[in-house]
C-alpha cells in the first residue's frame, strides 16, 4: 500500500529541519547559506523587489526624489523580515558565504533573469553599508523605552568598535571624527598597560583613564581631569547632531554616505508610545534631510499605517509602503513542504473523484466566519494533502492568535508546524508521512504541534485535556474532540459547533461522517462534571474555574412570570417593530399598539398611545374556548370600543425557552463588568444563546397568532381567514375596524395645511375664496347670498360639540376632534373653527378679551395650533340691537368721515383703522394742558375708553359708540376742540390766568392785600372753573376779557399798596430833615445829608411779586435811614470838651426789635418803637439796637 511520503516530490527532504524563526541579526555564512538555499520566492514577492529596487535606484541615483524610509507590513508569518533582511544584505558586500557574495545566492532563487542581473548590477553600483536592528531582541533585553534613534546610535558605534558605555561611546566618536582615537587608545594602553580591547570590557578603568585624557584633549570641555568621569552624560548634541555624527562616522569609515538602516519589529516595539512614535517621526525626517537620499530605513512591523491614531504621524515619513500579502504562506509551504510527484498527484485526483464528494460533505465548516476559508476542491486536495486546505487554514489562524500573545512568530514558525505534523510519530508510533495513503491530518494533530505554545497562553486547557485524556485515553473520541475544542478556543470568534468539530477530526479519505461519534463523546464530556467543557449557543469550549462558577450560579437563577413577561415583551417589540397600518379615505394612515392582556391587565408592548390598540392574549389549549368568551364579552365594554383583541393557543415550549432568554441575559447583566477573557467570551456565548432562543420564541408566537382569533366589540374572526400571514391579517383587521372607530373622519377627510384657517379669516370677500383657502368647500358661492354652509356636516360636528362642552380651551378641541370618532388633523379643525368664526357662531377669549369680528389678533389665534391651543371657545349668542349699531355708525362716520355700514364687522373694522390715530392725536395732550390749568381727569378717560374700543380687534366698539350717551364720542370731539384751541395766544393767556391765580394764592400765606385776594377770589371763579373743564373753548375771547379784568384789579390794588407803603418812609424822611439836629447843620452838611436821605426811599414794583417783596425793602430803607440819623446826630454835637477826670459815663438804653418783617402791620409796629426812642436820644443817652433773634 503507497505511504503518504511515496506521494511528495522526490527533491523534498525532511532530513534537514526547518528552523522555527530566522535569526534576524545573525550573519554567520552557514546560516545564511541555509537561509538563501531555503528560500522561496513567489511571483508576488519577486513583484515587492523589483518595487522596493526602483525606489532605492532612484534615490541613491539622485534621478528621483530622496524617499528615503519604507514602511514593510505584513501579517504573522508573512516574511517580512526574511525579506527585508535579504534585501538588506544584497547591498552589503561585506556579507559573503564561503567567499561568494551573498546577492549571487540569493538572487539565485528568483526566476526573472532580468530581475538577477538588476541586483547585480546594483549592489556593485552602489556601496552601501548595512544595519541590521532586531527590535524584538532589544525589548526581551529590557530596552523597550529607549527611543529607536538612540539604539540605532548604540549599533553603529559597536560596528564601530566603541565601547557599550554612553559617555566612552560619544567620545570616541567625537575623537575618531578628528582623527585622534587611535592616538587616544595607544595612550589608554600605555597608560594602564593593558590592550585597548581588554580596557573595552572594564570599563571600570577605562572610564577615569579617559576621564584623565578627555582633559588633556578638550580642555574648554573638562576643565578638570575628574570632570569627564563625574559627568552623567557629556551629550550636549540633539536628534538631528546625532544622526549627522551618526552618518559623518560611517562615511569616514566606509568612505561612501550610503547606508541602509534595516529596523525589524518596529510596530510591535513602538506600541502607540506618543515619545517613541514621535522620536522615529524625527529620525526619518532628520535621515532624508541629512542623508539627501543615500541614507535609506525600512521599518517592519505587523501592521500598515493606520489612518487614524497615534501611528497614522508617521503616514508621511515612510511615503514608501510595501504590504506583503496573507497568501504567499500557502504557496511556499506547498512548495517547500508539500509538493507532489507526477504520480503522486494523478493518484490523489483519483481518489478525489472517487470520495470528493463524501469528504466535502464530511468536512465542511459553517458558521459565522467560515466563508473566507478555502473550499475544498480537487486542486486544493493535492496541494495540501494530507491537510485540507480549510485545516491549513486554521492553523495558519492559530498560530496568529497564539502569536499575538508571544510577541509575534515568523513566517517559518508555520512551516515548522507542518514540517513537524508530517514527521512527528502519528497514532501507530511512526511518522505520518509514513502512514497509507488515505490518512488526513485532523485537529488532534494541530493540537500535538501547538501545545508547547498554547501552554504558555492557556496552561489550564491543556490541562484540562490532559485529564480527559487520563480519563478516556490518549486515542479516545473525548480526547480528539477536547484537542479540537482547545484548538478553536485560541482563535476569537471561530464557530466552535459540534459540526465544526466533527468536520475538523475527520481521519481519513472515504471514512464515513463522524458527526453521530463526536456527538456522543461531546455528551459525554458535558456530562462529566469533572470536565469544564460547555457548550452556550451551540459553542463548545472549556470553562475556566471562574467560568465553571458563573455556569453553577446561573443554574440557580430563578426566573418568575415577571421576568417572562418582560422577556415576551421584548421579542413582541422585535415582531411588531413595524406595527400594522390602515388607510381610510386615502388621506388618514392609522397607526395601532401592542399589549399584552391577562385578562384584568394591560401591560403595553409598542404603541401605547394609540387610537387603535391589539391586545394579545396567549391561553393554555385546554382553556382556549373559556378564554375566547370571556374576550367576547370584554369586547363590548364602551371603554373596549377601539380595542382589537387577538387570543391564540400559547406555544408549549415557550416558558422553557422564555426563562433561557432571562437567565443568559441575566448572568451576562450579572458579569458584564468582568476582566477575564474566558468569562468575557463565556459572557459573548449567552449572548448569542440568548439571541437565537429569542428567535425561537418569536417565530413560535407568530405561527400561534397566526392561527388565533380576532375578538372586536363581540364579534370573533379567525385570523386565517383574513389572510395568508399574521402581518397582512392584522393589518386588514385593523383597516375595517378604523372605518368603525373613525366614524365621523368621512365629514372632513383631508388634510388641510396649516396656513388655511389664517387665510380663510384674511379673505375679505367670500365669493373670490378658492379651494386652496377652503379645500372642503365650506362657502357655498350664491353672489351676493354667497355664506358659509353652516350644515356642512363637519361644521355641525364641531357646533354639537360646544352644547356638550362649554367653555372648552382650543387645546382641548384640537385634541378632543383628533382622537375617534373624529380623527381630524389639528389643522383641519383650526381651518373649521375660522369658518364658524367668519360666520360669527363662535366667539374667542384671549388674555381676558372677547373676539368676536375679524382683525389681527383673531388672526393671531388662529395662525397656528400653539397659538390656538391658549384660547378659549364658546357659541357666539350675544347681538347688538340695530339701534345701537346704527348710532356707531353713524357717530363713527362723524369722526372718520367714512361711510360706516351698521354691522359689527364694518364697525369694527373702521374702529381698528380709525382709533389708534385718534389715540395718536391725544397722546399729547394731557402733558401740554397741565400747566395751563385744564383738568387731564377728561383726556386720561378718553385714553381708556379708546383702548377698551380696541380690544377683540375693534370688537367693543358698537357698544361704546352705540351708547345713548357716548362718553367716548363726545371726549373725543371735545379732545379736537381743545386741540384746535391751543393755539399760541391761547396757550399765553391761559398760562398769565394760572401764574396770577397762583401769585394772588401766595399773597394768603403772607397775609398782604387780604382785600385784594377776597376781591380775587369772587371774580376769578367762574374763569378758572371754565378752564379748569375745558368749556372755556366754546367762548375763548370772553375768557380774555375777564383776564384783563383780573390784570387790572390786581395792578389797581398793588399801585395803592406801593403807595402807602412809600408814603410811611417818605414820612421818616421828611422827619429826620426837619430835626434840631439837621437845622444845627451848615448848609454844607444839610445838602449832603439830604441827599442821603432821599436815597433811602425804596422803588416798590406794583406787581404782585414786587408786593410780596416790599416788607423786606422798607426795612433795609428804614435801616439806612437810621444810618443817615445816626451820622446827622453825631455832625450836630458841638466839639467834645476835655473829659473831665473820673467823669461817670452816660447811661445806655439797650432796646430788642424785630427784624423780619411778614407784613405790613409788624412795619408798622417797628416805626412807632423807634418813635419811642426819639426822646431819649435827644437827652443824650445812647441806644443799642438787639435784634429779636
Amino acid at each position: 500500500m503507497a505511504t503518504i511520503k511515496s506521494l511528495f516530490d522526490d527533491n523534498l527532504t525532511f532530513e534537514r529541519r526547518v528552523e522555527k524563526v530566522i535569526t534576524f541579526s545573525n550573519r554567520e555564512e552557514n546560516i545564511l547559506r541555509n537561509e538563501a538555499r531555503d528560500y522561496v520566492l513567489t511571483d508576488n514577492l519577486s513583484s515587492e523587489y523589483e518595487k522596493l529596487l526602483n525606489f532605492f535606484d532612484d534615490a541613491q541615483s539622485g534621478d528621483g526624489a530622496p524617499e528615503c524610509c519604507t514602511w514593510l507590513s505584513g501579517f504573522y508569518g508573512s516574511g517580512k523580515s526574511s525579506f527585508a533582511k535579504y534585501f538588506g544584505l544584497c547591498f552589503d558586500p561585506h556579507c559573503t558565504v564561503e567567499n561568494t557574495p551573498f546577492h549571487e545566492l540569493f538572487t539565485a532563487r528568483f526566476e526573472s533573469k532580468t530581475l538577477q542581473q538588476r541586483i547585480k548590477t546594483l549592489t556593485k553600483k552602489y556601496n552601501t553599508s548595512v544595519f541590521l536592528l532586531d527590535l524584538a531582541a532589544q525589548g526581551r533585553s529590557g530596552s523597550n523605552n529607549t527611543p529607536i534613534s538612540t539604539l540605532l546610535f548604540d549599533h553603529v558605534c559597536a560596528w564601530a568598535d566603541y565601547p557599550s558605555d554612553a559617555k566612552l561611546q560619544e567620545l570616541c566618536a567625537l575623537l575618531d571624527l578628528n582623527d585622534q582615537l587611535d592616538d587616544f587608545k595607544q595612550k589608554c594602553t600605555d597608560n594602564t598597560g593593558l590592550d585597548y580591547k581588554d580596557l573595552v570590557n572594564q570599563p571600570t578603568i577605562l572610564i577615569p583613564t579617559a576621564s584623565l585624557l578627555a582633559h588633556e584633549y578638550y580642555p574648554k570641555i573638562w576643565q578638570t581631569p575628574e570632570s569627564f568621569m563625574a559627568a552623567q552624560s557629556i551629550s550636549t548634541t540633539n536628534d538631528q547632531e546625532k544622526v549627522k555624527q551618526m552618518l559623518d562616522l560611517i562615511q569616514k569609515k566606509t568612505e561612501s554616505r550610503r547606508v541602509l538602516f534595516i529596523i525589524d519589529e518596529v510596530g510591535h516595539f513602538l506600541r502607540n508610545n506618543q515619545s517613541l512614535i514621535s522620536n522615529l517621526d524625527g529620525l526619518a525626517r532628520n535621515l532624508k534631510e541629512i542623508g539627501e537620499g543615500r541614507a535609506w530605513m525600512i521599518a517592519t512591523a505587523q501592521q500598515t499605517i493606520p489612518k487614524t491614531g497615534p501611528l497614522f504621524g508617521l503616514q508621511d515619513r515612510f511615503p514608501i509602503k510595501i504590504d506583503l500579502k496573507a497568501s504567499d504562506i500557502r504557496e511556499i509551504t506547498h512548495k517547500r513542504l508539500l509538493k507532489k510527484s507526477v504520480n503522486g498527484t494523478s493518484q490523489l485526483k483519483k481518489s478525489f473523484g472517487e470520495h470528493g464528494q463524501k469528504l466535502i460533505h464530511s468536512t465542511k465548516l459553517s458558521g459565522k466566519g467560515c466563508e473566507t476559508y478555502p473550499k475544498l476542491t480537487d486542486a486544493s486536495f493535492v496541494d495540501f494533502y494530507p491537510l485540507l486546505p480549510q485545516q491549513f487554514e486554521l492553523l495558519i489562524e492559530a498560530i496568529s492568535a497564539l502569536a499575538k500573545l508571544h510577541g509575534g512568530v515568523g513566517l517559518r514558525s508555520a512551516i515548522r508546524c507542518v514540517e513537524e505534523i508530517l514527521i512527528s510519530n502519528h497514532h501507530g508510533g511512526q511518522a505520518l508521512i509514513e502512514d497509507e495513503f488515505g490518512s488526513l491530518i485532523t485537529a488532534g494533530d494541530i493540537y500535538s504541534v501547538l501545545h508547547k505554545d498554547i501552554v504558555s497562553a492557556a496552561r489550564e486547557i491543556t490541562l484540562h485535556v490532559d485529564a480527559v485524556a487520563s480519563k478516556y485515553g490518549e486515542h479516545s473520541m473525548e480526547h480528539q474532540v477536547a484537542m479540537t475544542i482547545a484548538v478553536l478556543q485560541q482563535i476569537d470568534g471561530f464557530p466552535a459547533s459540534r459540526e465544526n468539530v466533527a468536520a475538523l477530526l475527520h481521519p481519513h479519505i472515504d471514512s464515513q461522517p463522524l458527526l453521530d461519534t463526536t456527538n456522543k463523546a461531546i455528551d459525554t464530556l458535558i456530562s462529566n462534571p469533572l470536565i469544564p467543557v460547555g457548550e452556550a449557543d451551540h459553542m463548545l469550549s472549556f470553562l475556566s474555574e471562574v467560568v465553571s462558577q458563573i455556569e453553577q450560579d446561573r443554574a440557580t437563577l430563578l426566573a418568575t412570570s415577571t421576568h417572562r413577561d418582560a422577556v415576551q415583551s421584548h421579542v413582541l417589540k422585535e415582531l411588531f417593530s413595524r406595527p400594522p397600518k390602515a388607510l381610510i379615505d386615502e388621506t388618514k394612515t392609522i397607526d395601532s399598539g401592542i399589549a399584552l392582556f391577562d385578562g384584568k391587565r394591560e401591560q403595553d408592548v409598542i404603541g401605547g398611545d394609540k387610537d387603535i390598540r391589539f391586545l394579545l392574549q396567549l391561553s393554555k389549549d385546554s382553556d382556549i374556548a373559556e378564554t375566547k368568551n370571556s374576550l367576547t364579552q370584554e369586547s363590548l365594554g364602551s371603554q373596549n370600543k377601539a380595542k382589537i383583541y387577538l387570543c391564540a393557543i400559547q406555544p408549549p415550549s415557550i416558558r422553557e425557552a422564555l426563562e433561557e432568554v432571562y437567565r443568559a441575559e441575566e448572568i451576562r447583566r450579572m458579569h458584564q463588568n468582568h476582566s477575564d477573557q474566558d468569562v468575557i467570551r463565556y459572557l459573548d456565548g449567552q449572548q448569542q444563546l440568548a439571541i437565537q432562543k429569542r428567535l425561537e420564541i418569536k417565530q413560535a408566537i407568530k405561527e400561534a397568532l397566526s392561527a388565533g382569533w380576532f375578538i372586536f366589540r363581540g364579534q370573533a374572526i379567525a385570523v386565517e381567514n383574513l389572510g395568508s400571514s399574521l402581518e397582512s391579517a392584522t393589518k386588514k383587521k385593523l383597516a375595517s375596524v378604523a372605518e368603525e372607530v373613525f366614524e365621523h373622519y368621512s365629514k372632513a377627510a383631508f388634510n388641510v395645511p396649516g396656513k388655511v384657517a389664517e387665510a380663510f379669516l384674511k379673505t375679505r370677500d367670500l365669493t373670490q375664496i378658492n379651494r386652496d383657502r377652503d379645500p372642503l368647500e365650506l362657502v357655498e358661492i350664491k353672489g351676493s347670498d354667497t355664506e358659509i354652509n353652516l350644515n356642512h356636516p363637519a361644521l355641525m360636528a364641531v357646533m354639537e360639540f360646544f352644547q356638550r362642552h362649554p367653555n372648552p380651551d382650543g387645546k382641548r378641541i384640537l385634541t378632543e376632534f383628533s382622537n375617534p370618532p373624529y380623527g381630524w388633523t389639528k389643522d383641519t379643525t383650526r381651518y373649521l373653527l375660522a369658518a364658524l368664526f367668519y360666520a360669527q357662531k363662535i366667539k374667542l377669549k384671549v388674555n381676558g378679551n372677547d373676539l368676536t369680528v375679524i382683525g389681527s389678533q383673531s388672526f393671531e389665534a388662529f395662525k397656528n395650533n400653539s397659538s390656538f391651543n391658549n384660547v378659549t371657545v364658546n357659541p357666539n349668542h350675544d347681538e347688538e340691537p340695530d339701534g345701537v349699531r346704527q348710532a356707531a355708525a353713524k357717530r363713527l362716520s362723524d369722526l372718520t368721515d367714512e361711510q360706516v355700514i351698521a354691522l359689527p364687522q364694518r364697525i369694527a373694522e373702521i374702529a381698528s383703522k380709525y382709533l389708534p390715530k385718534f389715540q395718536s392725536e391725544v397722546q399729547g395732550l394731557p402733558i401740554k394742558v397741565q400747566p395751563l390749568g385744564i383738568d387731564t381727569d377728561r383726556l386720561s378717560r378718553l385714553q381708556r375708553s379708546l383702548t377698551e374700543a380696541l380690544m377683540g380687534d375693534g370688537a367693543g366698539a358698537t357698544l361704546l359708540f352705540g351708547a345713548d350717551e357716548s362718553e367716548i364720542y363726545d371726549d373725543l370731539i371735545w379732545a379736537r376742540d381743545l386741540k384746535k384751541a391751543l393755539n399760541p395766544g391761547t396757550v399765553e393767556l391761559l398760562k398769565e390766568l394760572t401764574a396770577l391765580d397762583q401769585q394772588v394764592a401766595g399773597l394768603n400765606q403772607q397775609g398782604q392785600l387780604t382785600e385784594l385776594q377776597d376781591i380775587w377770589s369772587q371774580k376769578s371763579s367762574d374763569p378758572l372753573k371754565r378752564v379748569k373743564d375745558g368749556s372755556f373753548v366754546n367762548d375763548i375771547p370772553d375768557l380774555s376779557l375777564k383776564v384783563e379784568e383780573l390784570k387790572g384789579l390786581v395792578n389797581e390794588h398793588c399801585n395803592s399798596y406801593a403807595t402807602e407803603k412809600k408814603s410811611q418812609v417818605q414820612d421818616q424822611i421828611d422827619a429826620l430833615l426837619g430835626s434840631q439836629e439837621y437845622r444845627s447843620l451848615d448848609e454844607q452838611e444839610q445838602e449832603s445829608f439830604q441827599v442821603m436821605a432821599e436815597d433811602v426811599l425804596p422803588y416798590l414794583d406794583a406787581t404782585i411779586s414786587g408786593i410780596q417783596s416790599a416788607p423786606n425793602q422798607i426795612v433795609s430803607s428804614l435801616a439806612q435811614l437810621h444810618k443817615v440819623r445816626t451820622q446827622v446826630q453825631a455832625a450836630a454835637q458841638p466839639p467834645k470838651p476835655p473829659e473831665p477826670p473820673e467823669q461817670p459815663k452816660p447811661g445806655t438804653v439797650s432796646k430788642k426789635i424785630t427784624t423780619t418783617l411778614n407784613s405790613t402791620d409788624d412795619l408798622d409796629k417797628l416805626i412807632s418803637e423807634l418813635q419811642t426812642l426819639r426822646d431819649q436820644l435827644e437827652e443824650g443817652k445812647s441806644i443799642t439796637l438787639i435784634s429779636d433773634h
